[in-house]
């Protein structure tokens, strides 16, 4: 999953930018943009998703359940201050992507976790594209969720071509990135290289 950044605004303009990352290995993109008003992100998501739909490509977007609806996202990235898993879901509805940020195993407890369709372990490493960020989890933190949680689990922060394997291994199912791909000299280079990277086999819930 590739997380956008506008720091990082190509100059072609993102669907045009982000179908050539696709054709890489990019295979789900999450819009986040902390500080853009309703109606111009939702705009963005719409031109977005027209671009990628024809290549399966889901397209959720960061905290704003309103702005998902709207421009009719495949569904929404939600952290651990943002509105309710249940909320989101009963919004969105039975169909949508719900991603949720945790970085503590106790987390995992609440019954409103089965309104996730997938969990990120945030942050992995320690990474300069949050300045909110907590502590990283490091691999064992990795494990303790895997261990945990039998649905998709997805890690972020400080993740590169350089880890991503040993991140796999640890049992992540995928990966999410921004720098790795957005602050690289050829983003579509660095994309098709942690493609690479993640083709391995995750471990298992048991390990």
């Amino acid at each position: 999953m590739l997380v956008t950044d506008p720091a990082y605004a190509p100059n072609e303009g993102w669907p045009t930018f982000l179908s050539g990352l696709v054709e890489a290995g990019v295979t789900a993109v999450q819009v986040r943009d902390k500080h853009a008003a309703g109606r111009p992100l939702a705009e963005l998501v719409r031109s977005i998703r027209a671009v990628l739909k024809p290549h399966g490509v889901p397209v959720l977007v960061n905290d704003r359940i309103d702005v998902a609806w709207s421009a009719g996202a495949d569904g929404v990235h939600l952290g651990q201050d943002d509105l309710p898993l249940e909320d989101a879901r009963r919004w969105l509805g039975g169909h949508a992507v719900i991603g949720w940020s945790v970085d503590d195993p106790a987390q995992l407890q609440q019954p409103s976790i089965e309104a996730a369709t997938y969990v990120a372990a945030s942050p992995v490493f320690t990474t300069p594209s949050k300045s909110d960020a907590g502590p990283p989890l490091g691999l064992d933190g990795v494990r303790r969720l895997r261990n945990q949680y039998d649905g998709w689990l997805l890690g972020i922060g400080g993740i590169s071509a350089d880890n991503a394997a040993e991140a796999r291994q640890a049992g992540l199912d995928g990966v999410a990135v921004i720098s790795a791909i957005l602050g690289a000299p050829d983003p579509r280079q660095a994309a098709a290289a942690l493609r690479r990277a993640i083709d391995v086999p995750a471990a298992s819930s048991s390990t």
